[in-house]
């Protein structure tokens, strides 16, 4: 967190947190991942931060949905239900882009917060095993972590619940990669994304090189499970080739880059916002 004194927001101050705080990024991680008030979109951007969050929703007609009455019961959260909650976020929203990880103390206020009216936030029962949770507001669902054998359940009890309630639409918001996902786009829905580069949830890869580096046997085992050919690019400075199962990163200053794209947009590649092409200056 960086909070400066009002009395001191135009001066030096400010210029020297940013300059230490940059020196400590640079000297010790990678990547740093930010998290940007409203009022500072755009101040980071110069700094080679890019927004990584797309804010989608997701919204379908009820009467497309089913109508199958699940046997699940929903009670409202309580702390005693957090760990179970924690367990189905983790197994639910890993390979959502923008999931942080959540210790204790933050589910903890993230109940308190929902108490407050941030939205209401229950766990689903099945014979008294808590096999899911959701989390809405009106008529758009904010969070849904579920067993992996009670999808199709817990979309019959969204749509259930959403009728019940006089809506005619619901609204999911819970991220394209989330399972629940794979159930519901097989009914008619319509889809609209918010792309911020210059806001939200911000990231910073200090080095792409060293980066990749540090990612590389995890790389190199994709590359295995894909079955792909071998080949050998350059993607702006670095040189990437793939032989016989095997994955090599070197650093190529002197032949001409097969890809090129502004640098400071590494950082959108190597999170999967996008894809290359889609790059500045590709």
């Amino acid at each position: 967190m960086m909070a400066i004194d009002p009395r001191f927001q135009n001066t030096s101050v400010i210029e020297i947190i940013k300059q230490t705080m940059f020196t400590h990024i640079d000297n010790n991680s990678h990547l740093s991942i930010g998290f940007a008030r409203k009022v500072m979109d755009n101040y980071w951007y110069q700094y080679g931060f890019r927004g990584f969050t797309n804010f989608g929703k997701i919204s379908f007609d009820l009467s497309k949905l089913p109508k199958i009455k699940p046997a699940l019961v929903a009670k409202k959260a309580e702390k005693s239900h957090l760990q179970n909650v924690s367990t189905l976020f983790n197994v639910s929203y890993k390979n959502v882009l923008g999931s942080l990880c959540r210790d204790m103390a933050l589910w903890d206020y993230y109940l308190l917060q929902c108490n407050k009216n941030l939205g209401v936030f229950e766990v689903l029962l099945k014979d008294e095993d808590v096999v899911g949770y959701i989390v809405t507001k009106g008529n758009t669902i904010l969070e849904v972590g579920l067993r992996d054998d009670c999808v199709r359940e817990i979309v019959n009890f969204i749509a259930n619940k959403m009728r019940d309630q006089g809506h005619k639409i619901v609204d999911f918001e819970i991220g394209q990669n989330h399972p629940l996902m794979i159930a519901l786009t097989k009914y008619e829905h319509s889809i609209s994304t918010r792309f911020a580069w210059k806001g939200g949830h911000i990231a910073r890869v200090s080095s792409p090189f060293k980066f990749i580096q540090r990612v590389r046997p995890r790389l190199e085992q994709r590359l295995r499970d894909s079955n792909l050919k071998n080949f050998s690019f350059i993607c702006n400075k670095i040189r990437f080739s793939f032989d016989e199962g095997n994955l090599g990163i070197e650093e190529e200053l002197v032949q001409i880059p097969n890809v090129t794209f502004k640098e400071t947009e590494w950082c959108l590649l190597i999170l999967g916002v996008l894809e290359s092409k889609y790059l500045l200056e590709f």
